[in-house]
């Protein structure tokens, strides 16, 4: 009985392609990951501004802020800004989902509590972006105040004192204000 080379080709072939198609794979979720202080971004989501689940009857955090073009610190209008974060009832699912700023570059949204990674305090991913340009920004919160990482204040520090967080509390709500240029 001869071997059946095609059969043993076909094989071969599908085998080959399988392991091209999962490194193809592999190095486009390696791309995704913009640098180590950025870690979870992905361009697919939802266009949402409120990440709250169940009921929305609990107090939330209501993130606002401007987006300034880095240059003239002119507001940037229609600017996409993208955010992600952990959902606190998980240990591994990611929250995410975009929204555009209005004519004044404002943008906000609102959010549960974001979990965290052990060690670390409860954090807010951002990638904004407009005609090819784009910077990111990371804000950590715990339940009096909002801080930026050390990598946020070297991309926007061209903000001045903007670049920092402010935070107000209520009794629904509490409020952050965070800035970015562009």
């Amino acid at each position: 009985m001869e071997p059946n080379n095609s059969r043993r080709n076909f094989l071969r072939t599908t085998a080959a392609a399988s392991v091209g198609l999962s490194l193809i794979g592999t190095a486009t979720l390696a791309n995704t990951d913009t640098s180590i202080d950025f870690p979870g971004y992905s361009s697919i989501s939802d266009s949402k501004t409120d990440f709250r689940a169940g009921l929305k009857l609990g107090k939330y955090l209501n993130i606002k802020g401007q987006i300034l073009d880095g240059t003239t610190l002119l507001p940037v209008a229609n600017a996409k800004v993208e955010v992600w974060f952990k959902d606190a009832n998980s240990n591994w699912k990611l929250k995410r989902g975009y929204f555009h700023t209005d004519a004044n570059g404002d943008y906000s949204f609102k959010s549960d509590w974001p979990g965290r990674k052990e060690g670390e305090l409860p954090r807010f991913y951002f990638r904004i972006s407009k005609n090819g340009r784009e910077n990111y920004g990371l804000l950590c919160v715990n339940q009096n105040f909002a801080h930026v990482h050390s990598s946020h204040w070297t991309n926007h520090n061209v903000l001045g004192d903007k670049t920092l967080p402010t935070t107000s509390h209520g009794l629904t709500k509490n409020t952050i204000n965070f800035n970015f240029s562009l």
